[in-house]
């Protein structure tokens, strides 16, 4: 897998009724209406278990991705229940370099010809109206915050371990 570029989301919530796909389905609708806001209609993939052998997870949609008309897929997500808790998470593709897809997939990296311009603002851009469309879906108030020196002080140790240098 190969999520160079991508904007992940999750969600945390509690007390929703109805089926996994149904609470799914509830709490993609803040990405489905965020990217409606930018001229982006999304649907959901078709079912199917091609995926699990497919080392792209990108190259290939389920009915739990959120797809492109053209049937790319530009979300992808899990979800995890224990109890009334639901977390889902989720990876958006943005700005996936080309030449490093290629050089790991053995494959052109498929165009998403998003509509949303300016390019140079193309990552801002999705984040302000996912936050939006966040906000409306779940009726809540976001309040961004940075990271505390508690929180900062974490992050050498943990890079550390994941380093490859």
């Amino acid at each position: 897998m190969l999520h160079q570029g991508d904007l992940t989301y999750a969600v945390i919530t509690s007390g929703m009724s109805g089926n996994r796909m149904q609470v799914y389905q509830a709490l993609c609708e803040f990405l489905i209406e965020g990217w409606r806001s930018l001229g982006v209609n999304l649907h959901y993939g078709e079912a199917g278990r091609g995926y699990i052998h497919n080392p792209n997870c990108f190259g290939s949609a389920t009915a739990a991705d959120l797809v492109l008309p053209t049937g790319t897929k530009l979300i992808g997500s899990a979800q995890l229940r224990r109890g009334a808790a639901v977390l889902q998470h989720g990876s958006i593709r943005l700005t996936t370099d080309a030449d490093l897809f290629e050089q790991v997939f053995g494959t052109p990296l498929p165009a998403l010809d998003l509509p949303i311009a300016p390019p140079e603002q193309f990552v801002t851009t999705v984040i302000q109206a996912l936050t939006a469309a966040a906000a409306r879906s779940f009726n809540v108030q976001l309040i961004e915050q940075p990271l505390t020196a508690d929180e900062l002080a974490l992050i050498p140790p943990i890079k550390r371990r994941f380093s490859f240098d």
